[in-house]
């Protein structure tokens, strides 16, 4: 059947030169001048929307329960789709680095037999996917079973792209950590006590978290 009806929750809101793209209902949308057009329309969910101003291409996540999960890339130009991603897993947790000649992501590293949200999952690859499409796994990320961590690790990549930043759980603490592109200098850069998620800003000048029910 076909029709309309009034939804109540948007997610990934996220602002661009076009508009803001959005998801609901397991579809990604774009919201310019009060209209919104459904840009992937498909059967499978997508998730986590990242715009490329640059090349005008946006990335999301993607799962199908006969495909399972995957990262797309859509060119906003055509609307035509590329799969840079081929180990059938779960993703999400997006980044392009500033020169937009990487891409960032994290993967499920867990059995997708245990039928687990990515959220809920406690392994996780960091994955570098290079310009010419050459994957790299750069560490594994352990996470928590804590029902207040809600969110997959939290990614970005520096202003010169040498570095990638993310979260992860140590011994149950939230720690902010970051990784060379290569692999390697994987260094503590702050422990938060009571912390369940936290990002730095796109301009690195500071970092909200949330703590206690609370952000700061």
């Amino acid at each position: 059947t076909e029709g309309s009806t009034k939804t109540r929750t948007h997610r990934w809101g996220t602002p661009t030169s076009k508009g803001i793209i959005y998801e609901v209902l397991g579809d990604l949308h774009l919201l310019s001048d009060n209209t919104s057009i459904n840009l992937t329309n498909s059967e499978a969910h997508e998730t986590n929307p990242v715009y490329d101003e640059k090349n005008n291409r946006l990335y999301y996540a993607s799962w199908q329960d006969d495909k399972m999960g995957s990262i797309y890339t859509m060119n906003l130009d055509n609307n035509t789709t590329k799969q840079p991603t081929s180990n059938p897993s779960q993703y999400g947790s997006i980044a392009i680095s500033a020169a937009n000649t990487a891409l960032a992501f994290v993967r499920g590293a867990g059995s997708l037999m245990k039928g687990t949200l990515l959220e809920n999952q406690t392994d996780y690859e960091l994955v570098l996917l290079t310009e010419k499409g050459k994957e790299k796994i750069l560490t594994q990320i352990s996470w928590t079973g804590n029902r207040y961590a809600k969110r997959p690790p939290a990614l970005i990549f520096n202003t010169s792209g040498d570095y990638i930043y993310f979260t992860e759980y140590v011994n149950d603490q939230l720690h902010l950590k970051k990784i060379k592109t290569d692999g390697l200098d994987e260094q503590t850069i702050y422990s938060f006590p009571h912390a369940t998620r936290a990002i730095i800003s796109p301009d690195f000048q500071w970092i909200v978290f949330r703590e206690y029910h609370r952000n700061f």
